[in-house]
């Protein structure tokens, strides 16, 4: 077989080699030439050569063939292959012809250099800044993990592939062999596994893979293609053993870092460079199957999961009947989970646990449900009555906002460290909780991911602002790259709606409901007193079909301009790299805090600007506080080029961006201008530029500090600001 690492460069330099000396005899092609530069040189005797400078040694002849696949692996690399022929006249000097084929993909294989360089393109275009052969600074011995948390898990794979064949030396690297592709934001690893991969020595691993190994690949079909493909490398000796190895560490490395699951694609499960990277369909098709192998964590089927919304005016007998409904459908269609909402249960605190765990064994299903307390918390409880090996048995967590009592009152509360913001490991997934308002505060979503929740749920008490609460759950789906649901109870009396929500990756998921005796699928939640079904991951997402709308008011208030020639408070001009800004052609300059200001009569308008790509970071606002009061936030994202999937995309983070910070959002790109803003109810205003100029009003534009209240019952209050504050540490 011939080592991966053998590139064109290397090809180039074993020709140079081939030039300065004699081809042995021995080595001479006897059906094909490699033509380069109107030279000709036998091709399996050049891929021996250019081995030297991959690997250290020529490469044994034996180990790989010539014909189709020496020719093919050259071609794949851009070189020409011609086939020789000889007349009866002149039996030593041939004449070259270049092969016919009826279609190209007879000369494509999993070793094209274009497909590659295509996954690339396509990787940028969804996730921004990519890096090729990236380097991590990670040991390779197993010493160099003695105080990991997973150094059992890896030593056991140590000793079975020193094991196996009884080679005991077979880590030679000092750090670990460069990864294929690796994207800063969100942090996440792609591999491109050819067929040498798959090995008797990379199934032995791959079987000893701990559960909660989060994998952005299917560890089952992994180990089938060892099987199916059984590839041996012994080149040097202990070759397989070594790329196993490699392999796991590079698995292992979101555990030993902080990662994203490292995702693994198939070289051979698509033709890769037919993509097209500027065609939207195409980076649309690349996106699912990226997050396709992404949902496969651990080769769990999907998790279905009932959300439930409840009338909160029901007699304790009519909600009994109902909730039998719950349970025969969840039985029905094999459901998994069963949520209810915010304030479903009423008790003590110290009774919330085994309160649930009473409705989860009536009901004889693993329960998510909110708890009002009689001392004035808001809990979510989660009792999984037949857990698994490692899943988790009881979760706890405390409303951070809009409640009698918060989570920093609790005595027992750790902050970013409290257990609470732990994952709910169940069916192979990571779910992370929260209550109603919760999500619109950055941090607490965040937390949650970084303590590695995948999936979202949100537990609301029902009747609101439903256009609003939509814009959140999508939006933080797209943020955590993952599902986002929303249930929420039901008042009859009261104003609002209420149905359930759920995006996976700021695309809408399908419910399962029921309409008249049947089980329908349907893109829009059922009305309450309800219940539907949702199964994560899910194989088929729509986007949000309804892009937002621009807002019909004018407003002179506060004015911005991207254009030159018109004066505006905040002129903004992009050249080449530099941004510049004026006030009526006053040229203004950032403060020490990196802050540009202004004033208009009394107040104090201020703009920072940042890269584009830190639209989808909720914490970069709020690392940016001033220095000095400012009365009117802008925020400034500019770029050359969108980072992020779709124009649609930008959009519903720019909306978060304004709801969750109180800030006006500029866009400034070589392809758009957008400017918005939120209103004290938290809908958006999506401003278009009338004779160049952008208005604003001055209404809820306080930034980051003002989503603070007076009272606990509102958001959360400014007393405590600074604890809710330490999660951004």
């Amino acid at each position: 077989m011939i080592p991966e690492n053998i590139d064109r460069k290397l090809v180039l330099k074993a020709i140079e080699e081939v030039k300065r000396t004699e081809i042995p005899k021995r080595r001479k092609s006897k059906k094909f030439d490699m033509k380069f530069e109107d030279n000709y040189f036998p091709p399996k005797y050049v891929i021996s050569l250019a081995n030297k400078y991959a690997n250290g040694e020529e490469l044994n002849p034996e180990g790989f063939s010539g014909g189709s696949e020496s020719n093919d692996f050259l071609r794949a690399l851009g070189f020409e292959i011609l086939e020789k022929k000889f007349s009866k006249e002149n039996c030593t000097a041939p004449r070259y012809e270049l092969r016919k084929t009826t279609s190209s993909k007879v000369h494509h294989n999993e070793r094209c250099p274009k497909c590659k360089e295509t996954a690339k393109e396509l990787l940028q275009k969804i996730y921004g800044k990519v890096e090729q052969n990236y380097k991590f600074q990670v040991g390779t011995h197993l010493e160099d993990f003695s105080n990991a948390s997973c150094y059992s898990e890896l030593k056991q794979i140590y000793k079975a592939l020193q094991d196996y064949r009884g080679l005991r030396d077979f880590v030679k690297a000092k750090t670990l062999p460069n990864c294929d592709f690796f994207i800063p934001n969100p942090g996440l690893i792609v591999e491109f596994d050819e067929s040498q991969h798959f090995t008797a020595t990379r199934k032995i691993t791959l079987e000893m893979y701990p559960n909660e190994l989060g994998t952005g690949f299917s560890i089952k079909k992994w180990i089938e293609l060892c099987e199916k493909i059984n590839a041996r490398d012994n080149h040097p000796t202990y070759r397989d053993e070594q790329r196993a190895w490699y392999d796991t560490l590079r698995d292992f490395l979101p555990v030993l870092i902080g990662l994203k699951p490292t995702v693994r694609l198939f070289a051979r499960d698509f033709v890769w460079c037919s993509l097209d990277p500027e065609n939207v369909s195409d980076v649309e098709r690349f996106r699912s199957m990226i997050t396709a192998e992404q949902r496969r964590t651990n080769d769990f089927p999907s998790t279905k999961i009932v959300l439930c919304m409840p009338n909160r005016e029901q007699s304790d007998k009519d909600r009994s009947i109902w909730q039998n409904k719950v349970v025969e459908f969840a039985k029905n269609v094999a459901a998994d989970l069963i949520v209810f909402p915010e304030s479903y249960v009423e008790c003590k605190f110290d009774c919330a646990a085994s309160e649930v765990r009473k409705l989860s064994e009536k009901i004889g299903f693993a329960v998510l449900s909110g708890v009002h307390t009689e001392e004035g918390y808001e809990l979510a409880v989660f009792c999984n009555p037949r857990p698994r090996t490692e899943e988790t048995t009881e979760h706890l967590y405390i409303k951070h906002s809009s409640a009698t009592r918060l989570a920093y009152e609790w005595p027992k509360y750790r902050g970013r460290d409290d257990r609470m913001f732990d994952p709910i490991l169940f069916h192979g997934r990571k779910i992370g909780v929260m209550l109603c308002h919760d999500m619109f505060f950055p941090l607490i979503g965040n937390t949650l991911a970084k303590h590695g929740a995948e999936i979202l749920v949100d537990l609301t008490g029902g009747n609101v602002n439903f256009q609003k609460w939509n814009n959140i759950v999508q939006a933080r789906s797209l943020e955590i790259q993952g599902a986002f649901l929303c249930t929420m109870g039901y008042n009859p009396k009261g104003n609002g709606r209420s149905s359930c929500i759920a995006y996976e990756n700021g695309r809408k998921v399908p419910f399962l409901i029921q309409s008249a005796g049947k089980t329908l699928e349907s893109f829009e939640g059922p009305e309450p007193p309800g219940f539907a079904v949702v199964a994560i991951p899910c194989d088929h997402t729509i986007p949000e079909q309804k892009e937002q709308s621009f807002s019909n008011m004018i407003y002179t208030d506060i004015t911005i301009s991207f254009n030159k020639d018109r004066e505006a408070d905040l002129e903004i001009i992009k050249t080449n790299d530099e941004i510049r800004v004026s006030n009526h052609g006053k040229i203004l300059h950032p403060d020490a805090d990196h802050w540009v200001k202004t004033k208009k009569g009394n107040k104090i308008i201020g703009l920072f600007i940042l890269p584009l790509k830190d639209l989808s970071d909720g914490t970069s606002i709020l690392k940016k506080k001033p220095q000095s009061p400012i009365d009117f936030y802008f925020v400034l994202y500019c770029g050359e080029k969108l980072p992020l999937r779709t124009n649609s995309d930008l959009i519903t983070f720019a909306k978060l961006r304004a709801i969750e910070n109180r800030v006006g959002i500029l866009i400034l790109t070589d392809e758009r201008r957008e400017a918005l803003k939120t209103t004290k109810y938290k809908n958006i205003q999506r401003f278009k530029e009338k004779n160049g100029v952008f208005g604003f009003n001055e209404e809820c534009l306080g930034g980051p500090e003002s989503v603070f209240s007076q009272s606990r019952n509102q958001g959360i209050a400014k007393k405590f600001k600074e604890k809710y504050l330490e999660l951004l540490t």
